[in-house]
């Protein structure tokens, strides 16, 4: 037991001594702090067209490693904003650095970091990509994208705010000159919220500011609570769309009803369904019992899911 416990042990060390020589033999690869779903399929992508990837991580527990490892990517575990662990990482000698941690206080530091480690790096810059979720921050921080180091290039995003603008393009909610434009939200998480924010914008853009408001109906456990937050973080919202929100769980009787989407005739009065969860699973029971109700209209409902992303469904209803 004691030898197997001492080969255990030189085995493990082995195996760091390896993994470092391999991390300072990295040159123009990919560093990706964060290993949520996102970074998962990054990683994936980058290792299918050949490129190493280093990826660091928090949580030692976090499932998708293993994959990642399988796929060859080198991991590091501790915290992202350590100076001395993005060093470790090659961030100075890499091609690619990206921030999804889903903290944007956390990818902010890495950047800031990012930067100190390439001041004196005059081959390829490097380019690093953070993501941001709140969309006003996100807003504010593309304003400095230009003031960049000579070897350093910074870009900021947001994955909701940019599915959201697809989804709106792809599938808008229909201005029908006999109704009143009505978009109903399902799950009022980043997406839909992103949904609201920029579905108000699109509105407010299209229509001087003595037409009607655009009316936007959010179902959800917490409704009340996030449509006033959403409210507090943009105060003209009010200006462009009139938020109701109707707090309920969609396991509830009063969901399988879907009183939402009708007027006090029992007329439909929505022009397009979104439905935003997490889930999948949930996003599927949601969008199917919407469908049960609007089988007859010309209504689009389209649901949202991490595993599939964002598909249309004419009720008229799709999944992809």
């Amino acid at each position: 037991m004691t030898a197997y416990t001492v080969m255990q042990a030189l085995a493990v060390l082995f195996s760091r001594q390896m993994q470092g020589i391999y991390l300072h033999l990295q040159h123009q690869h990919v560093v990706i702090c964060g290993l949520g779903r996102k970074g998962y399929l990054l990683a994936q992508h980058f290792l299918e067209d050949g490129l190493p990837v280093v990826i660091v991580e928090s949580d030692g527990g976090n499932h998708f490693l293993e994959s990642c490892r399988d796929l060859g990517a080198l991991i590091l575990l501790g915290d992202a904003t350590d100076q001395v662990l993005l060093r470790q990482a090659g961030v100075a000698r890499a091609k690619y650095l990206i921030a999804d941690t889903g903290d944007d206080g956390v990818n902010a530091q890495v950047a800031v970091h990012a930067r100190a480690l390439t001041t004196s790096r005059r081959s390829t810059p490097l380019t690093c990509v953070v993501h941001i979720v709140d969309p006003q921050l996100c807003d504010l921080l593309r304003e400095r994208e230009l003031d960049t180091a000579p070897g350093f290039r910074l870009g900021f995003f947001n994955i909701f705010d940019m599915g959201a603008r697809a989804v709106l393009n792809a599938y808008p909610p229909g201005d029908s000159k006999d109704m009143a434009t009505h978009i109903v939200i399902i799950g009022f998480g980043s997406m839909g919220q992103s949904l609201v924010v920029r579905a108000a914008r699109d509105w407010r853009a299209k229509h001087p500011p003595d037409d009607p408001r655009l009316r936007i109906t959010v179902v959800d456990r917490q409704a009340l609570d996030k449509v006033d937050a959403l409210n507090m973080r943009f105060p003209k919202l009010r200006d462009a769309c009139e938020l109701v929100p109707v707090q309920k769980d969609i396991r509830g009787s009063y969901y399988q009803q879907a009183e939402f989407l009708f007027d006090a005739q029992g007329r439909c009065s929505a022009s397009a369904v979104y439905v935003c969860f997490d889930n999948d699973i949930l996003s599927l029971s949601a969008g199917l019992i919407v469908l049960q109700h609007l089988r007859c209209e010309d209504v689009p409902i389209l649901i949202a899911g991490p595993e599939r992303g964002l598909g249309h469904a004419p009720a008229r209803a799709r999944w992809g």
